[in-house]
């Protein structure tokens, strides 16, 4: 007696692949996703740290032009000095001086400078520390 056996694949084994499949593609899209967003945000940070850099140019630029107006500044700084900037995407400059000393005649300042921004529903910020002397 011989038996018919049917050849091909079975409904199970289907529906197996399928699924196996389904959760590759979907784990591939996550990834490509998520990639994006990556490098969104670090488009973003870079923005955000050349513009403190540039700002922290301009703020040495100030001192070795018109000494005197950025120390006078500087001494009467009580508050940061914020800023907005929308080129080439929304964020807000911060500038702050302290720790102001005068040692052996010498003037010193911690500048720090902040770039706000918000990706989605969060706030990111990049931040440069630097002291500017006599």
């Amino acid at each position: 007696m011989k038996l018919n056996r049917q050849q091909g694949q079975t409904m199970v084994e289907a529906i197996f692949i399928v699924t196996i499949v389904a959760l590759l593609i979907s784990g591939l899209v996550a990834g490509i996703i998520y990639s994006g967003r990556v490098a969104y945000s670090s488009k973003y940070r870079a923005w955000a740290i050349e513009l403190a850099q540039k700002k922290m140019e301009e703020w040495r630029s100030m001192k070795e032009g018109d000494p005197e107006s950025f120390w006078n500044l500087v001494a009467g700084a009580t508050t940061p000095i914020r800023e907005g900037v929308t080129n080439p995407a929304t964020f807000d400059l911060t500038t702050t001086f302290t720790d102001y000393q005068v040692i052996n005649g010498l003037r010193r300042v911690k500048v720090t400078i902040e770039v706000e921004w918000r990706e989605g529903d969060q706030s990111r910020t990049a931040r440069i520390i630097s002291y500017l002397t006599d």
